[in-house]
């Protein structure tokens, strides 16, 4: 059996992809919300960003600090909306 070419392994992740948000996006705009479901069908405009990524990091400087900084704070709303909300909850 040949190897598949790196190329078309990602061809056919980006057609999973596609078959998921499809089938997710079906289910939303038939049973939970018609503009919910057309906005999932959004997620597939991320292929190309995806597709371009060739596994090195970035030269920028400031994206990176960007991204970092994104990260902590991502943790730091999740950690917070964690205890206060248990706090609430439980008085």
């Amino acid at each position: 059996m040949t190897p598949v070419p790196l190329k078309w392994i990602s061809v056919i992740q980006a057609l999973w992809l596609v078959i998921y948000v499809a089938m997710y996006a079906v289910v939303y705009f038939f049973t939970i919300d018609k503009i919910y479901g057309l906005i999932q069908m959004a997620v597939i405009l991320s292929i190309p960003l995806i597709s371009m990524y060739n596994g090195q990091r970035g030269k920028n400087r400031k994206i990176n600090k960007f991204v970092q900084w994104f990260l902590l704070h991502i943790l730091s709303a999740s950690s917070f909306d964690y205890w206060y909300g248990i706090m609430v909850y439980t008085k």
